[in-house]
């Protein structure tokens, strides 16, 4: 059986990468030890949804989004 530690070292380093900060998200979601990190990935989870939501917007509401919270096009 191929233990997790063989299958990570068998990916690129762009992947490694990316299973580290999943693991990071991971931990910081069920094991906050500092209520900063557990804010911070609260607020990045927000803002990514944000993200999601304008990547819907039509031209015209991207512009209104833009004017609204001042935000360089």
């Amino acid at each position: 059986m191929t233990t997790l530690a063989q299958k990570i070292a068998q990916l690129p380093p762009n992947l490694v990468q990316e299973v580290d900060d999943f693991v990071d998200f991971l931990v910081a979601k069920h094991l906050p030890n500092d209520s900063s990190d557990a804010e911070a990935m609260q607020r990045r989870k927000n803002d990514i949804e944000q993200n999601q939501n304008i990547v819907h917007f039509s031209a015209e509401e991207w512009e209104v989004y833009c004017a609204e919270h001042r935000v360089s096009r």
